[in-house]
């Protein structure tokens, strides 16, 4: 697809738009997808009054190599190459249970989850061993309580035929860890 840029708001304004796909929703597709890592960057968000609590956030950014998405009307190969990025926030009333959610992750698909959290530019840690690192990332669709559809992610261990095409020695968890130690 070809980037379309407009020189003026007149050029914008006058366009017809008809042959733009309509998107319904800005939520990655459901499906199946054998993602590699791509980055990690954890972010502080200062409070907008002095009685909150500054934020934290994880951004997961994770480049698509496979697809097999729930809608088969769609075709795999137009997610090949496209990111998929999942963010955390974490709040002050439940920080352990957002690190402890991302550290189950990452020993889901065999990376290490000790010592220093990382994702910083001045700071690398165990969130950062997911870049180059491929496994499996199923997104599935719900609708939250407010009636809002809202996308989840489950990651899943890479097959050995991932790591062999990418090169990539695919341990088991202990030795992962020893590995990386």
């Amino acid at each position: 697809m070809a980037k379309k840029q407009y020189l003026s708001l007149a050029d914008f304004a006058a366009d017809n738009s008809e042959d733009v796909a309509i998107i319904m929703s800005r939520l990655p597709a459901a499906g199946v997808f054998i993602c590699r890592g791509v980055s990690v960057e954890a972010k502080k968000i200062d409070p907008k009054t002095p009685e909150q609590d500054p934020l934290i956030t994880i951004s997961l950014t994770q480049e698509i190599l496979e697809a097999d998405p729930l809608n088969k009307e769609l075709d795999p190969e137009s997610f090949v190459g496209r990111n998929i990025t999942e963010r955390y926030v974490l709040w002050p009333n439940s920080i352990e249970e957002a690190i402890g959610t991302l550290r189950g992750r990452y020993k889901r698909v065999g990376l290490p989850s000790d010592g220093p959290n990382g994702g910083t530019a001045s700071q690398r840690g165990w969130l950062d061993g997911m870049v180059d690192w491929p496994y499996e990332v199923r997104v599935y669709h719900y609708m939250n309580k407010a009636g809002e559809e809202q996308a989840k992610f489950d990651w899943k261990k890479a097959d050995d035929s991932v790591f062999e095409a990418l090169g990539l020695l695919n341990d088991d968890d202990d030795t992962a860890d020893e590995a990386t130690s």
